[in-house]
């Protein structure tokens, strides 16, 4: 992200609990360093794909951002939190917040290791996928949305494509003038000009009053009464000219939520990856290609 283009990104976990990481920030490394740290089983087992949208609406609603949406991925297996899907998806659409899903997963049987984060044990073993794309379409079209599923790198090409230009909107600036103070310049010459008039006092006159040296003392006390000048001129804060600088850009809003469930663990991704591993892959590419966007997770 540039410095002043305005975007917002955040980002919001969600287990049995859901949970903000990223408050909506412009700070892209903040960002994705915070991405880096997600574990998955941090926040339960389960996945509490309604409270993780709620969560994410609560924290878009407020923008004032053009356009704002949300970003799911998940392998969509719904068992547990206080708010279904569904309603999650509406509370979304009244607050013109569009609503992406990406679905990761299959169906059937599908390997998977696991390591306990509280005593670090690793599990290994098979997961029987019950994956259902039917119901994350029907909270992406409730939501004013799109579904995406993506099992290859091609697919995921297309469907970031897809995004970045639904969401993209003309970009807006404010500016205002700002003086730009010459004041460390005049100081500098100053200090210069002192050290000169130090150098003809003691080392040239040597402290001697003379007439064949009347020529050296005008310079001397010239040199005085500039460098008095030039520390006057720097505590009045001289300015020279000013020119515009950009404070604001408006933009879309964009929070990505992830589900960090133990299901996440299965390694049915593109090429053979995790699937919460493909769900960060995705992530990071989506913001390389969306431009004046604010993202929250």
């Amino acid at each position: 992200l540039k410095q002043h283009d305005g975007l917002r990104y955040g980002l919001v976990g969600l287990g049995s609990n859901a949970s903000v990481y990223v408050p909506p920030t412009h700070n892209l490394s903040v960002f994705e360093h915070r991405l880096g740290e997600l574990n998955v089983g941090v926040l339960g087992n389960g996945s509490a794909i309604g409270d993780g949208l709620s969560t994410a609406v609560c924290h878009l609603a407020s923008s004032n951002a053009p356009k704002k949406c949300i970003i799911l991925f998940t392998d969509g297996e719904n068992n547990a939190g206080e708010i279904h899907p569904e309603t999650a998806a509406k509370l979304s659409a009244e607050n013109n917040i569009t609503l992406y899903v990406v679905g990761i997963g299959s169906r059937g049987t599908v390997p998977i290791e696991y390591t306990d984060p509280l005593t670090g044990k690793i599990y290994s073993g098979y997961l029987d996928s019950d994956y259902n794309p039917a119901s994350l379409k029907k909270i992406a079209g409730i939501g004013g949305g799109r579904y995406f599923e993506v099992r290859t790198i091609e697919e995921l090409s297309e469907t970031l494509n897809n995004v970045a230009k639904i969401e993209n909107v003309p970009q807006s600036f404010t500016y205002k003038t700002v003086n730009k103070l010459y004041y460390q310049k005049v100081l500098f010459i100053a200090l210069i000009i002192i050290a000169i008039v130090w150098i003809i006092k003691r080392l040239i006159l040597k402290e001697l009053v003379c007439y064949k040296i009347k020529k050296i003392l005008i310079l001397r006390n010239s040199f005085l009464g500039f460098a008095f000048i030039m520390l006057l001129l720097a505590y009045s804060g001289i300015s020279w000219g000013t020119y515009l600088v950009p404070v604001q850009k408006n933009g879309s809003s964009v929070s990505m939520v992830f589900d960090i469930s133990n299901s996440m663990l299965a390694k049915d991704g593109p090429n053979g990856s995790t699937r919460m591993k493909a769900a960060g892959v995705y992530a990071k590419k989506l913001l390389a290609k969306m431009d004046g966007v604010a993202v929250s997770v």
